[in-house]
């Protein structure tokens, strides 16, 4: 009997960054499936938050293919965009900064989405 293997929910393929003489992510690929729980673990300076800001569209990669829910980021950047969303693990605010200015800053890419939606 075949069984049907679910579309990838998110697709990361052969992610490379440079940084000088790093390259980090060096070549990452992964799926996560619908429904799937994906950890994403390693050591220092293996290029998690790269890849995390490289699926996220704030990053770009120098090399490797991204998808969410089949919609590339390289075809439909604005689409993809509005697909995703990021939780930091700490709270990311400037303490010197008003509450406006946060949103500014941390929002500014999705302000410029939303507004470009209209």
């Amino acid at each position: 009997m075949k069984t049907h293997t679910p579309a990838a929910l998110m697709l990361a393929k052969n992610l490379k960054k440079r940084f000088g003489e790093t390259t980090a992510p060096a070549g990452v690929s992964f799926t996560v499936a619908p429904g799937e729980i994906y950890g994403y673990l390693g050591p220092n300076g293996a290029g998690k938050t790269t890849t995390i800001r490289i699926l996220t569209g704030l990053t770009k990669r120098d090399t490797g293919r991204v998808q969410l829910n089949g919609c590339s980021l390289d075809g439909s950047p604005l689409k993809y965009k509005t697909q995703s969303g990021l939780v930091p693990q700490h709270t990311n605010l400037d303490l010197d900064l008003s509450v406006g200015e946060n949103l500014l800053i941390h929002g500014g890419n999705a302000l410029d989405t939303w507004s470009n939606l209209k």
